[in-house]
């Protein structure tokens, strides 16, 4: 079995709380007043990846599967004891935009073993934005070999619906009480019966 095709099968339980990992983060940067007001994209992928981490320690946590390492400024996820991810931001095309720390090359490295777990096959969950950057146009799981992306396949809308957007019910419109026909209560005199009672004034 492939390193892709091991990855998806094991990821398929948690494809969910992934998404919904990212989302979460997503959407609270956008409902916060930061968009307005922080000028660089490196102040937003910041304010993302502590959203992003804040949610997978609450999602997952507490998954017997899953151990979480801090390390090296960040945080790494540990599946099953030998898949290893962490969340990041990509572009289009699949890379992240780290600077080249040896612990970010070590990562990318497949043949190099994670806090002793030697045998660690890695990748990143990572956020693709709209080329506007104001939505994520998708979620994806890459794994590096070095300086290339060696595969990688979209969650976004992987077996389930992707989460929806929880809208406000709309009351229905009520319908026009219907107007009754009824003579007027006052009556219009005509022109002739008002020059008449003139007359008589």
């Amino acid at each position: 079995m492939s390193g892709q095709a091991e990855v998806e099968a094991v990821l398929e339980p948690y494809v969910g709380a992934l998404r919904q990992i990212v989302l979460e983060a997503w959407a609270q940067w956008m409902a916060s007043d930061k968009p307005a007001r922080w000028l660089m994209k490196r102040s937003r992928a910041s304010f993302v990846w502590e959203e992003m981490i804040e949610a997978a320690h609450r999602l997952l946590g507490s998954d017997p599967r899953v151990t979480i390492i801090r390390k090296h400024e960040t945080f790494y996820f540990v599946l099953d004891g030998r898949f290893a991810f962490r969340f990041k931001h990509c572009d289009q095309d699949g890379f992240t935009s780290n600077y080249p720390t040896q612990a970010a090359l070590d990562f990318h490295d497949q043949a190099e073993g994670l806090s002793g777990i030697p045998t660690a096959l890695k990748f990143e969950v990572g956020y693709v934005l709209n080329p506007t950057e104001t939505a994520v146009a998708d979620i994806r799981v890459v794994a590096r070999r070095g300086s290339v992306v060696d595969w990688q396949f979209s969650i976004l809308n992987r077996g389930e619906a992707a989460t929806p957007v929880t809208a406000l019910p709309i009351a229905p419109t009520p319908a026009a009480p219907p107007v009754a026909s009824r003579k007027p209560l006052v009556r219009v005199k005509s022109r002739a019966a008002e020059e008449k009672q003139s007359e008589k004034s």
